[in-house]
C-alpha cells in the first residue's frame, strides 16, 4: 500500500533515489527528530499490529520530507538555469545588475541572492566573470580583431579602468599581453583560459 502511494505520488520517487538532504536543513532535523520519537515510543508499547502503521507512518513522513525538499532544490536549480540564459543572452547590456534581472525575471532580491549563494558566489561577481570570460574568448580568437576597448564595451563594460584591473586580477596579465600570448599560442593555462 506505501509502495503504491509512494509511486503515484509527485514528484517520482524515483527523481529522489540518492536525493539526500544535508542534515542542517529544517526538514532533516524534524525527520529524523521525529523518526527517533516515534521509534521509542514503538519500543516502549509495540504490538505486533502496530508494525504496519508504524511504518506507514513513518514512510509518509519520509516521503513528505524528501518531497519537499526535492521541489525546493528543483525549482531553486529551474531558477539558476533561468538566471544563466537571461545574463548570458544579456552580457552587452551595461545596466545587467541584481535588480533589473530580478525585475526581468520576476525575481525578489532575496530570492536572486539565494539562488546565487546555492551557487556559492554573488550576482555582481558571477555577471563580471561572465563578462571576463566572453571578453578573454574574443581575445583570444584570431578573426576578431576588434579593439580591446571595443571589445570592453561590447561585453557590458561601462568603465574601462574597471575592466582593465578586473581582467588583470582574473587572469593575472593585462587584457593586451593575453590577446598577444592567446594569439601566438603561449597563454599559460594557469593564468586564465577563455571559456568555451
Amino acid at each position: 500500500m506505501l509502495e503504491a502511494r509512494m509511486r503515484r505520488s509527485s514528484p517520482p520517487i524515483g527523481d529522489m533515489i540518492n536525493y539526500r538532504i544535508a542534515a542542517h536543513r529544517s526538514s532533516a532535523i524534524l525527520m529524523r527528530s521525529y523518526a527517533i520519537g516515534l521509534l521509542q515510543q514503538l519500543e516502549r508499547f509495540q504490538t505486533e499490529a502496530d508494525d504496519p502503521l508504524a511504518a506507514r507512518v513513518l514512510g509518509d513522513t519520509i516521503l513528505t520530507c524528501y518531497s519537499a525538499e526535492f521541489e525546493t532544490d528543483r525549482r531553486r536549480d529551474d531558477s539558476w538555469t533561468s538566471v544563466q540564459r537571461f545574463v548570458e543572452s544579456n552580457l552587452e547590456d551595461p545596466a545587467l545588475r541584481p535588480s533589473y534581472i530580478c525585475e526581468k525575471l520576476r525575481l525578489s532580491a532575496k530570492s536572486l541572492q539565494r539562488v546565487f549563494r546555492s551557487q556559492g558566489t554573488s550576482c555582481h561577481k558571477y555577471i563580471a566573470d561572465a563578462r571576463l570570460d566572453e571578453a578573454s574568448r574574443r581575445l583570444s580568437d584570431p578573426s576578431l580583431s576588434a579593439r580591446i576597448t571595443d571589445i570592453a564595451y561590447d561585453v557590458g563594460f561601462d568603465d574601462l579602468s574597471y575592466f582593465s584591473r578586473s581582467f588583470r586580477r582574473k587572469f593575472g596579465v593585462s587584457a593586451r599581453e593575453y590577446r598577444h600570448s592567446a594569439l601566438r599560442g603561449t597563454l599559460p593555462l594557469w593564468r586564465g583560459r577563455p571559456s568555451s
